[in-house]
């Protein structure tokens, strides 16, 4: 398992000299075994949804990690994907409703501070309209000198951070976006009917 894999590479930062870690199989594992000499005080993993989709029974082996295997540990689970993160937190059928301490969600900057960040009108407007508001995508378009540069690098070229993100949020919130993707193509391309 890759995530495992990577997630014992960083632990092992903490735990130098430490073979063990190697020889663990499962996160339910590897929490166990660091939560008895709290090297550690706080684990955060970020795109749990991710982790999720590569191995199914996750979600369960993290129940059990939170009822039983963090020994004071805090442990923050954090997703881009809000239908999955939703679900797992209001879904009474979800392994992981009522476990969390606490549940933030991440809102997006109002027009209002897109506007304190980008003092003209017409960029405000252009940057909270292609943004959304996403605090990250509004950074990336900050760091250009001008706005249309940022949105011909960023959105139109190959290689720009956000030429997929379209792509990628539909993969994200539906199981088959193909017919969500051929109705942005259709209105992409300027067609009426």
């Amino acid at each position: 398992n890759t995530c495992l894999k990577d997630f014992t590479g960083i632990l092992k930062l903490y735990y130098s000299g430490d073979t063990i870690l190697d020889s663990l199989q499962t996160f339910r594992n590897v929490f166990t075994y660091i939560s008895q000499d709290r090297k550690v005080d706080l684990i955060v993993i970020d795109e749990f949804p991710f982790l999720c989709k590569k191995k199914k029974d996750t979600v369960t082996e993290f129940q059990w990690i939170i009822d039983h295997g963090l020994n004071g540990i805090k442990l923050i689970l954090m997703g881009s994907n809000r239908s999955f993160m939703k679900h797992q937190v209001s879904d009474r059928e979800s392994p992981l409703y009522g476990r969390f301490d606490e549940i933030m969600e991440i809102r997006p900057f109002t027009f209002d501070e897109v506007w304190q960040l980008f003092p003209d009108f017409d960029d405000a407007v252009q940057v909270y309209g292609e943004t959304g508001g996403v605090a990250q995508y509004v950074m990336f378009i900050k760091n250009y000198p001008s706005v249309d540069e940022a949105v011909r690098h960023l959105y139109f070229n190959r290689n720009g951070r956000l030429f997929q993100e379209s792509a990628n949020y539909l993969l994200q919130e539906f199981k088959d976006p193909t017919v969500y993707a051929n109705v942005l193509r259709a209105i992409g391309s300027g067609e009426k009917d």
